[in-house]
């Protein structure tokens, strides 16, 4: 037997086992694609779990949002009245204190001093010009110690 033989048997063995190589080539990659396409499965199921995981905490941070909001809102209209009732507390000193003064013809340093502070805060609160008259009566006022 000559190496050409050996060559040729060779060539003729693979032949015949060249459709039983593709069947088992084409199923070897069948298999992988198939395994791949079971690993995207669970790729995708472990995704689907972590956005659902995500949408749930962010469902927690709505509720706590809006609990927020409503706890703000509640303070703000406490505000409100608290500023409100301030105001009319201020107005009725500053009315009395200021009247006490003008009738008696005369102020002290401390009274001017607490009189005008609180006029101050008044104003920045929102108090109205009712008071202010009043106030420009009060700085004509002689000032003693």
């Amino acid at each position: 037997m000559t190496w050409l033989d050996v060559f040729e048997r060779i060539i003729h063995e693979i032949s015949q086992l060249g459709p039983t190589i593709g069947l088992i080539v084409s199923s070897w990659f069948g298999l992988l694609a198939g395994r791949s396409g079971n690993l995207n499965k669970q790729q995708f199921n472990e995704l689907k779990d972590e956005l659902g995981a995500i949408q749930h905490s962010v469902n927690d941070i709505r509720e706590v949002g809006e609990d927020n909001n409503k706890k703000i809102s509640e303070v703000n209209d406490k505000l409100i009245v608290h500023d409100e009732a301030h105001l009319v507390t201020m107005y009725l000193r500053l009315e009395r204190d200021m009247t006490v003064a003008i009738n008696r013809g005369y102020t002290t340093v401390h009274e001017s001093d607490i009189v005008h502070r609180m006029h101050e805060n008044y104003k920045k609160l929102g108090g109205n010009g009712r008071i202010d008259s009043l106030f420009t009566k009060y700085n004509y006022l002689e000032v003693r110690n």
